[in-house]
């Protein structure tokens, strides 16, 4: 009797389509199924970049997926986040004689329409992807070029003029010394370890860090505070 595999991911936990969404909606299209096994795999903390026969729930479906099974997911991008993924994924699964079922768009390979619609949709979605990571590297471009936050993550020696609209980075006098500080050591011979034993004994930190009342010490280099 031919089975249904079901197939859930999520790359973190505050995603908004969480397994538990997926879930039951994978139970509401499996109580349709007509006989057979019904089999559920769930991908947590999995990127979609990851090819599907790398991912470990994944994986473990293709490897009981035989002829006559049909494989269901809620939405394209649960599945497959690239056109080459999908197209030697689903080959393989066409040769296995292996359906492929996407809820959300009401796709099934067991016809050659549903498979012609299914390479279209991973071909625009693919497209979509690119032009969005292509708009980000332009505005990430542009911020640096005018001297603008253009991440959550400041360089060292740098610090916002303020929050929100029309920022910029402003020179942090503190960090600058104690990076000017470590500059003259490494002149004078220091290496990393001797450096950051030198500055932990002087109790230098980050500065803004409180450091009264507690233990500084240095493992392979790297500053610890406790």
């Amino acid at each position: 009797m031919p089975k249904m595999l079901c197939y859930g991911r999520v790359s973190t936990d505050m995603q908004s389509n969480g397994l538990d969404t997926q879930k039951q909606r994978l139970e509401a299209c499996a109580a349709l199924h007509s006989g057979g096994e019904v089999l559920y795999f769930f991908d947590e903390d999995v990127s979609g970049s990851r090819p599907w026969g790398t991912r470990p729930k994944g994986k473990q479906l293709f490897e009981m997926a035989f002829p006559g099974d049909v494989v269901v997911v809620t939405k394209c991008d649960r599945a497959f986040r690239n056109m080459q993924d999908a197209a030697s994924t689903l080959a393989d699964w066409l040769k296995r004689d292996v359906n492929f079922k996407i809820l959300d768009m009401a796709v099934d390979t067991s016809t050659p329409a549903g498979r012609l619609f299914f390479h279209q949709m991973c071909a625009f979605g693919e497209f979509e992807r690119e032009i969005i990571s292509q708009r980000i590297r332009e505005t990430n471009a542009f911020l640096k070029k005018a001297g603008k936050p253009y991440s959550r993550i400041r360089p060292f020696g740098w610090v916002r003029s303020k929050q929100g609209k029309g920022a910029v980075w402003m020179i942090h006098l503190g960090e600058r010394r104690i990076a000017e500080r470590i500059e003259d050591l490494m002149q004078k011979g220091y290496g990393v370890v001797a450096i950051a034993r030198k500055m932990a004994r002087d109790g230098i930190t980050k500065p803004g860090k409180k450091v009264a009342g507690r233990r500084l010490y240095v493992d392979r280099g790297v500053f610890i505070v406790q």
